[in-house]
């Protein structure tokens, strides 16, 4: 960061056009009044009195004149540098008017640009340990002086501007202000952010979903159909062949009532993957203990295990589908390393879904995992935290009242 030492001719220059401009309007004034009275009383002898009237009339108007004259020459120096209630003012309408994520931070930086007169205003934003761009307004320079932005204590980005002239420096007025219009930069840049965030997880949501909606119209549609057709047709030769060869139409009703039955079981996973069955025949925490204890049944060494703290009752639907698929997918992983894996289901405003894993299961069925987990929480508007170490910890929080993807609507 460089800041120039101050350039005093300047404001020597606009203090001398403020004067200049006082004193012509003082001379103007007394000629017109002198002018005026001497015409309205001529012929009446006594000429000291206009110049009295004028004398006093110049000095009880020079005051106010010189306030107006000099926040006009203020104003047309420094923008609205002058008066920072209205600046902030300004950047406060220029917030609420704008009502798309990429137009906040272009608007924003304009904004402070055209008010304060700036030659080069920009804001970069922090992303991991570099700084991106992410709204300039004027002809970049090296001058310029940084600004942090911040939101609670966390850096999110800083404010880059340059002085109104090459060399002139930022008085510490100046700083005050600009302090403020970072303050309130940086909390624009801050619901930018959260907005870009939510955008892409909405992104991620909407394909995931369809994803997922494509692998199932393929398992019906060239797993489940076709034997259902398959079968259609066997039950036709079946039909024909009972008259003249019971013995072979009863191996072939045989191989149909194994395919029908394997169709039914891939119809049942298929509504397992849709809304696991044993949430509606067994709750959320009879439903989790039983399938632990499906996945350790016969791996030898794999412990899984199912707690619950608080109350958990009264789920909503969607939330209660989340907060099963978070912990299936940990107990899967766990069964699959063939490790152990604690979840236990902590009831409360929230409900917060905690799974501890040891060891670490393999990177990609640790990916895999988490994927599912974060799609789960998405759904319903969730947050999922993890940490690493020896093994891996997982907490997923979900909202009571689940919030649509994309809707911002509560059920």
């Amino acid at each position: 960061m460089r800041v120039p030492v101050s350039f005093q001719p300047f404001r020597a220059l606009w203090t001398a056009v403020v004067y200049g401009v006082l004193a012509a309007l003082v001379v103007l004034v007394y000629a017109l009044v002198v002018g005026a009275a001497r015409w309205l009383v001529s012929g009446s002898g006594d000429d000291a009195w206009p110049a009295l009237l004028a004398t006093g009339l110049a000095v009880a108007l020079l005051p106010p004149a010189r306030r107006r004259l000099r926040r006009g020459v203020d104003r047309l120096r420094l923008g609205g540098q002058d008066d920072p209630y209205a600046v902030l003012s300004r950047l406060d309408r220029r917030l609420d008017a704008a009502a798309a994520p990429d137009v906040v931070l272009p608007d924003l930086v304009d904004t402070i640009a055209r008010a304060l007169r700036l030659r080069y205003v920009a804001i970069e934003l922090r992303v991991g340990d570099d700084w991106v761009p992410a709204a300039a307004s004027g002809v970049p320079v090296d001058d310029v002086l940084v600004l942090p932005l911040t939101h609670h204590g966390a850096s999110i980005g800083r404010l880059l501007v340059a002085s109104r002239r090459r060399g002139e420096a930022f008085s510490p007025a100046d700083r005050a202000l600009l302090d403020d219009v970072a303050r309130q930069a940086g909390v624009a840049a801050h619901g930018v952010g959260l907005a870009v965030e939510l955008q892409a997880a909405r992104e991620r949501l909407v394909t995931t979903r369809e994803e997922e909606r494509r692998r199932l119209r393929h398992r019906l549609h060239d797993g489940v159909g076709p034997t259902l057709a398959a079968v259609a047709m066997g039950v036709e030769a079946v039909s024909t062949l009972a008259e003249r060869d019971p013995a072979a139409a009863d191996e072939a009703l045989e191989r149909l009532q194994a395919e029908v039955r394997a169709t039914v079981a891939e119809v049942r996973g298929i509504a397992r993957e849709l809304r696991p069955p044993a949430l509606d025949d067994l709750g959320l925490e009879r439903a989790l203990r039983e399938r632990a204890a499906e996945l350790a049944a016969g791996r030898e060494g794999v412990v899984l295990e199912v707690a619950v703290e608080g109350a958990i009752e009264d789920l909503p639907a969607a939330v209660e589908v989340a907060a099963y698929r978070v912990a299936d997918a940990a107990l899967t992983a766990a069964a699959t390393a063939s490790g152990s894996a604690r979840i236990v289901l902590a009831g409360g405003g929230e409900l917060t879904v905690r799974a501890a894993l040891e060891p670490a299961p393999p990177v990609d069925v640790r990916r895999a995992a988490l994927e599912g987990m974060r799609v789960a929480c998405a759904d319903v508007g969730g947050t999922l935290r993890t940490r690493g170490g020896g093994g891996l910890a997982v907490e997923a929080v979900l909202p009571r009242r689940a919030v649509l993807a994309g809707s911002g609507v509560r059920s």
